[in-house]
């Protein structure tokens, strides 16, 4: 019990800390609806939709995906890999993922479940 609760703590830290540069980010232009704020980004760092854009990229050349396969994104978190897949799945795709964080899986669902 002890765990979750520093766990809760910890992520109210870091969401803290990142208030003002979500707040600049709000600005016209500055964020994309299936970018997430920093603040609730909980697991890796760097640029959201470049690590995204290149983990599509060595799915579709590595691992042979293509725009018609099922996708099952086990750990989706804030949807990193699902905001590439949108553009690059077709009608007859589909994509599920899940995740431990439900604030994760609020959030995606919010941003992309209404754009495809």
């Amino acid at each position: 019990m002890l765990s979750f609760v520093l766990e809760a703590v910890k992520r109210v830290a870091h969401r803290a800390a990142y208030v003002l540069l979500d707040a600049s980010d709000l600005l016209p232009g500055r964020r994309e609806e299936t970018v997430p704020p920093r603040g609730l980004v909980y697991v890796g760092s760097g640029d959201f939709r470049a690590i995204g854009d290149e983990f599509l990229h060595y799915a579709v050349r590595l691992g042979g995906l293509t725009a018609s396969d099922r996708v099952l994104d086990i750990g989706c978190g804030l949807g990193r890999i699902a905001r590439p897949l949108t553009a690059y799945l077709d009608a007859t795709a589909s994509y599920e993922g899940f995740d431990p964080v439900p604030q994760a899986i609020a959030w995606c669902r919010r941003h992309f479940t209404a754009r495809k």
